[in-house]
């Protein structure tokens, strides 16, 4: 059984948005925390690791970021 399909599942019960939805979601959170934080690090939690990869080789040269589940915890 699915998780999402127990009845002890505590998260959203839907499908994961499309690649482009979600990089537009991501792209336009980016934006607003640098402009409003400028010098702030952002911290990607929880990624799936294909997202994660993706999203960190998208940003990295662009804000301080990274993802602990890849570059800390999990190594």
């Amino acid at each position: 059984m699915p998780c999402c399909a127990s009845p002890l599942y505590l998260g959203l019960r839907q499908t994961r948005p499309e690649i482009g939805e979600l990089d537009a979601f991501v792209d336009e959170f980016v934006t607003a925390v640098q402009e409003e934080f400028p010098n702030c690090c952002i911290q990607f939690e929880d990624w799936a690791g294909t997202d994660a990869i993706r999203l960190l080789a998208r940003y990295r040269d662009k804000v301080c970021c990274f993802n602990d589940d890849i570059q800390g915890t999990a190594q």
